[in-house]
């Protein structure tokens, strides 16, 4: 279900952020665990309006208590950083081996 609840997500409102980057995700009721997927194209897509995408952050994420929901909002605001960042970005897509860019997106 939590794939449905992905590409209903998508149709309601575009996940594009724009940078050429994507950020889907889906109801978090249908998630077991907390994950980020990320997947880095050679050729972008078009995601929305024919809107190119070559970076797409899958966010898989449960929140049960506030504790998690503050981790998460400290999180989202640094990830937005990033995703913001057309240098970061550059970076990211360069990365073909999925340690360095885990390294990377952790730093």
């Amino acid at each position: 279900d939590y794939y449905d609840s992905v590409v209903q997500r998508e149709k309601a409102a575009n996940t594009s952020v724009g940078i050429d980057v994507a950020i889907p995700h889906g109801n978090m009721i249908y998630a077991n665990e907390s994950k980020i997927v990320v997947a880095t194209l050679k050729h972008p897509i078009n995601w929305w309006n024919d809107e190119q995408v070559n970076v797409v952050f899958l966010l898989n994420i449960i929140m049960f208590n506030e504790n998690e929901l503050e981790k998460w909002q400290a999180f989202y605001r640094e990830f937005i950083q990033l995703t913001d960042s057309n240098e970061c970005m550059e970076q990211v897509k360069k990365i073909t081996n999925p340690i360095d860019l885990y390294y990377y997106l952790i730093q």
